[in-house]
């Protein structure tokens, strides 16, 4: 039988998707890191030259040195975006590795997460640069809610304050319980449930994640 007959297809709960997953890191924990440090060491090099420059330039009396400054300040930013893109095309040739572990029990190593990585590069790319795009648009348009919510939320306490301090209070109060709420969405909550169902021999065994196997 092979390793992907013998693949368990059953859904999976919230904690037990958490409980596969930290073996797993658990197991290959240098091998990640390996795989994760050159992405990371990149914008961390952005990072460090945008820090620099941008605090040099209010302090710099030359204009050699500002425009200087300035040249480190965009390099270390495109380094920042060149890092983060990176990332994310490591995390694909990374899934891929790690699903071939699961379904072929293939060894994850530093060479094939990488050999992957380069024979679809432009793809990875590709998808890098359209999760990119989505989470900046996800983005922009959360805070532009989030933006309009609070302006018409403080005029309505601004309005109410006038007419009754408590009433003002209560109500930012209510709005910021239900604002906490949403944040955690129906998944949080369905996964606080599926929480809520597991055994209690379940929650005892997981220390036992960082120490050995049961």
């Amino acid at each position: 039988m092979t390793g992907t007959q013998e693949l368990a297809l059953t859904p999976l709960g919230a904690g037990e998707l958490i409980d596969r997953a930290v073996r797993l890191y658990r197991h290959h924990f240098l091998t990640l890191i390996r795989i994760a440090a050159p992405p990371v060491l990149v914008s961390a090099v952005g990072s460090t030259l945008t820090t620099i420059s941008f605090r040099a330039m209010s302090s710099t009396p030359s204009g050699a040195w500002l425009a200087l400054y300035v040249l480190m300040f965009l390099g270390g930013g495109v380094l920042m975006i060149c890092g983060s893109l990176f990332s994310l095309i490591v995390m694909g040739g990374a899934t891929r590795n790690l699903v071939a572990y699961l379904l072929w029990e293939e060894p994850v190593t530093f060479r094939t997460t990488y050999s992957a990585v380069k024979s679809r590069f432009w793809g990875l790319l590709g998808a890098s640069f359209l999760v990119a795009a989505w989470l900046g648009l996800c983005f922009w348009l959360a805070f532009m809610a989030f933006y309009l919510i609070f302006v018409i939320m403080m005029i309505g306490l601004f309005a109410l304050a006038s007419i009754s301090g408590w009433i003002s209070a209560i109500l930012g109060s209510i709005v910021t319980l239900a604002a906490v709420l949403s944040s955690c969405g129906p998944h949080g909550l369905c996964a606080a449930g599926d929480a809520g169902r597991r055994p209690r021999h379940y929650f005892r065994d997981w220390p036992q994640l960082f120490v050995g196997q049961r």
